[in-house]
């Protein structure tokens, strides 16, 4: 049974279950509501190869992965060589200098080989699945539609930088029957500042994605909770955008393309693929700097993208710690003591032997020692201390310093200290 008009399908529906979404953000536009409230973003700009730790050619990875990009549409750029094929189910306006950018910025930070604006796995094919207008809006039977039509095209991953508040049924049976056939979905998790759930980065199935700034600091805009898979950068990255021109964009919607474009470059780093979507997938989680509380959180998931560390998990001799994060745990108790915690990370290759922390603090310091650390384990380390009689966002300076007990020299030294200003609330 087929339908020549989506309004005739609609009619039959009689309007249930088709919802409107909103592309996230909507670019180029004002920073995603929040971020001017934020202090101290640092942008990415064109640094975001070496920012996740891409200090090698990477022109071909991603070489023979499919990669459906459902948007409002991708036009051709100079940057963008791997653009293969054209699907419409939103049809392009007659006049192509109206096509809404989105689609192109997505797919530049997957696919491009433009050193001003690079995305991960240039060797990547785009398949470009527009299926949102020139306001970048969409409802679910264009979505579902161009999900359906990604998996019939090959395509190995569907980047979808689209979401809503509701779970819809159409959208849910697309999303499992791509699942059901091993086709990767990976979403932004949305910029509206919530812990609810946006779809359709929040099903099981799906690589939902937040939004971090150069620092590695969780972005106020971008929603968080239990369904985060990991974070990448999401703040001012420079992005191709129609007419041969560049923007700078921020939000979710470039951070899950950093992501599917890492998906890509791991499944083939120009060498043939070489394992299956969600096995790379997995392999990002792994390799991911740890962040936020200890372990899979609401605010990072399993943690920032560490393209480095993904690329070079089967080199062995790295020597890699880092101090990941201070917090203070407060007792609950007028009785009890507070605490005051520091989590370092083994990022490295090689077993991390007697790793000593030194933490200092206004109310005194103390030493840890990391007795073993195995690659990509935590340990978290509290120091008890009196907070209660501290007034209300009071800042409290935490200053730590971790020296290594295996020989070698660390891989990137910087991490070895950290100091932050922590509030008690």
């Amino acid at each position: 049974l087929g339908y020549d008009q989506w309004a005739d399908l609609a009619e039959m529906l009689d309007g249930e279950n088709i919802n409107t979404y909103d592309s996230l953000p909507s670019v180029p536009a004002p920073t995603p509501s929040g971020a001017n409230a934020q202090q101290g973003l640092v942008a990415f700009g064109d640094g975001l190869l070496p920012w996740l730790g891409i200090t090698t050619d990477n022109s071909r990875w991603g070489a023979g992965v499919k990669v459906a990009v459902l948007d409002s549409g991708v036009v051709a750029h100079p940057a963008l060589p791997g653009l293969s094929r054209s699907i419409e189910i939103t049809p392009f306006p007659a006049d192509l200098a109206k096509v809404h950018g989105h689609g192109t910025a997505v797919a530049s930070l997957i696919a491009s080989n433009d050193p001003a604006a690079p995305g991960v796995a240039p060797g990547a094919e785009i398949i470009s699945i527009r299926v949102s207008d020139e306001s970048g809006k969409a409802d679910s039977l264009e979505l579902s539609a161009g999900i359906l039509a990604a998996i019939d095209a090959g395509a190995q991953l569907i980047n979808i930088s689209m979401g809503t508040s509701e779970n819809n049924p159409l959208i849910e049976e697309a999303v499992l029957y791509a699942h059901d056939r091993n086709v990767l979905i990976i979403a932004a998790s949305g910029n509206s500042e919530q812990a609810d759930a946006c779809y359709p980065a929040a099903y099981p199935s799906v690589i939902s994605v937040g939004a971090v700034d150069a620092r590695g600091e969780h972005l106020d805009f971008s929603n968080y909770g239990t369904y985060l898979s990991l974070t990448a950068p999401g703040y001012a990255v420079n992005t191709a955008w129609p007419g041969k021109r560049y923007a700078s964009i921020s939000g979710t919607s470039a951070s899950a393309p950093i992501v599917t474009g890492a998906i890509a470059a791991t499944m083939s780093d120009g060498r043939g693929v070489k394992m299956s979507a969600s096995q790379a997938a997995e392999i990002l989680m792994a390799q991911s700097d740890e962040a936020g509380i200890p372990g899979p959180d609401s605010e990072y998931g399993y943690g920032i993208l560490n393209m480095g560390r993904v690329m070079n998990r089967g080199v062995a001799g790295i020597v890699d710690a880092a101090i990941t994060h201070h917090r203070i745990l407060k007792s609950g108790s007028a009785t009890a003591n507070d605490e005051i915690q520091v989590t370092i990370q083994n990022r490295g290759t090689v077993l991390l032997v007697n790793t000593l922390v030194e933490v200092g603090t206004p109310f005194g310091s103390r030493q840890f020692n990391a007795g073993m650390l195995a690659p990509g384990a935590i340990q978290t380390f509290s120091m008890p201390v009196r907070l209660q009689g501290l007034s209300k966002n009071q800042p409290v300076q935490v200053h730590s310093v971790l020296t290594l007990g295996t020989p070698g020299a660390d891989a990137t030294p910087y991490n070895n200290t950290r100091s932050e200003t922590l509030y008690w609330r």
